[in-house]
């Protein structure tokens, strides 16, 4: 009896365990291979960057055109005649063209000047500080006294013109700043094989001569 006991609770035990055990993992999901990028790349764009302009063989116009300008992008298009331009496109800072010496044709600098109050958050403040200059010069103008030694008000409005001072330095470093947009052209041969440059925007150079504005590029 006691032996028939025993095989009774072992056979309990094994489908117990059998019930229990863990089932087995089933395989990880074969992952898809990475897609393969095709890089399509543009023969007149090529041409142009990996070539040279008259006098300026030393370095080529894609390294010429890249370290001198943020932004830049490339691009080709046909004109209706058929004929192959390359366009280039950037951004230079303000103050670089202004210590370099060129103008900066159809920017209006009153606008910039007021885009950079306006974004520096000095409207306000500026418009303090003017109704108490104006205040000043109106209650000189009164006393009839054009030159006149400090006073203890004068000396009290010597703190603000100190904030003038600040905030002129921050819309003159705000507005030497501004992104300028940049655009060249290159018109390329029917054969593929030479360009170019045949169009420079007026609006960041003026009237500045071409062979000028190569210099300031490549310099």
């Amino acid at each position: 009896m006691k032996l028939l006991i025993a095989l009774a609770v072992i056979g309990v035990l094994i489908v117990g365990y059998q019930y229990s055990k863990p089932a087995s993992p089933e395989p990880a999901p074969a992952q898809p291979a990475p897609a393969t990028v095709a890089n399509h790349s543009d023969p007149s764009v090529d041409l142009v960057r990996a070539g040279s302009l008259p006098g300026f063989a030393s370095m080529t116009v894609g390294k010429a055109f890249g370290d001198k300008f943020q932004n830049a992008r490339w691009n080709s298009f046909q004109t209706p005649n058929g004929v192959s331009i390359v366009d280039f496109s950037g951004t230079i800072r303000s103050g670089v063209l202004s210590v370099a010496g060129l103008t900066i044709d159809g920017l209006n600098p009153i606008i910039l000047r007021s885009n950079c109050i306006t974004s520096l958050g000095l409207g306000a403040k500026m418009s303090v500080e003017a109704r108490s200059v104006q205040t000043f010069e109106d209650a000189a103008s009164e006393s009839g006294v054009k030159h006149y030694a400090p006073t203890a008000a004068s000396k009290q409005q010597q703190p603000e013109k100190e904030l003038s001072d600040a905030s002129e330095a921050k819309i003159q470093a705000c507005m030497e700043s501004l992104p300028i947009p940049v655009k060249f052209q290159f018109i390329v041969s029917a054969d593929r094989k030479t360009f170019e440059l045949a169009y420079i925007d007026a609006m960041p150079f003026g009237k500045t001569p071409p062979d000028r504005v190569l210099a300031f590029i490549y310099h």
